[in-house]
């Protein structure tokens, strides 16, 4: 089955009908879906402003960590499935659409950034209250914040690039 053969079958699934014809299942997983990307953001902003040193530095970054991550988890699964949701109405044009494109890019580099720094730079993060936050976990908070935010840019100017004549009339 190549790409065109399943992009193909998307479209033409139920959900993706139910996506394209429904008055109110578009709006809506659209709605949950800025509301999970805004949480998201929203926490790992905050874990990244720490990381950074410019907000929350008397709060132990391991702690703010475990108290964020289980929010973000939840709210970047839902712009998931609400994303899909939404990429099943046109699946060609968003494969097409340069904006996102560079969106699921970004989100592959924040991926790949965020398994670094769990897995290589925060395995002395329980340290890093009494000695400082070393450069590279600053370098990854300051890659996280640009990527997460090209991300929520990209997104937005989907909404713009993807209306079609029935939008302009």
């Amino acid at each position: 089955m190549d790409l065109t053969e399943v992009l193909s079958w998307l479209e033409l699934s139920p959900v993706g009908e139910l996506m394209q014809t429904s008055d109110w299942a578009f709006p809506a997983a659209e709605v949950v879906h800025v509301i999970a990307v805004v949480i998201v953001y929203g926490f790992i902003a905050i874990v990244d402003l720490r990381l950074l040193g410019l907000a929350g530095r008397s709060r132990r970054y391991t702690k703010l960590a475990a108290e964020t991550l289980h929010f973000v988890w939840l709210a970047f699964v839902i712009a998931v499935i609400t994303g899909l949701l939404m990429f099943a109405t046109q699946p060609f044009k968003y494969v097409g659409n340069g904006w996102f494109v560079a969106k699921m890019i970004f989100i592959l580099l924040a991926g790949v950034n965020m398994l670094i720094m769990e897995l290589v730079l925060a395995r002395r993060a329980e340290h890093w209250h009494d000695t400082g936050i070393p450069l590279s976990a600053q370098v990854a908070g300051g890659l996280s914040l640009s990527f997460w935010t090209v991300v929520v840019i990209c997104g937005r100017w989907i909404g713009f690039t993807m209306m079609g004549p029935a939008f302009l009339s």
